[in-house]
């Protein structure tokens, strides 16, 4: 199930850079908010308390060290569901992305 999660993760944070990637950075409230929320809609399945618990730090961490724009943030504070994210990975850079992806394999060990 980790791997899969991982998987999904990877498919959807494909896409092209943002056109304004010096747009507001993150807020530490607001990643928060929206990596509790992403948690929610990611339904890690199988997880225990405490896995989700180093998914969510996890994307806290990489929202507010890496400087997620604040349209990043609202929309993956906003996504539905795990295919809603492609549209919002196109807010984050390569590195942004990347760097996402990393944490939630580590997440995950």
């Amino acid at each position: 199930m980790a791997r899969a999660l991982v998987l999904a993760m990877a498919v959807a944070c494909g896409g092209k850079q943002p056109v304004d990637p010096a747009n507001t950075p993150a807020g530490a409230t607001l990643c928060r908010d929206m990596a509790s929320h992403l948690v929610r809609v990611l339904e890690p399945q199988g997880a225990d308390d405490a896995m989700v618990q180093k998914i969510e730090q996890a994307l806290r961490e990489r929202c507010v060290d890496d400087k997620w724009t604040l349209d990043a943030q609202r929309c993956f504070g906003a996504i539905r569901t795990i295919a809603d994210s492609d549209t919002c990975a196109t807010l984050l850079t390569v590195d942004q992305r990347d760097a996402f992806q990393r944490a939630l394999e580590a997440a995950l060990r």
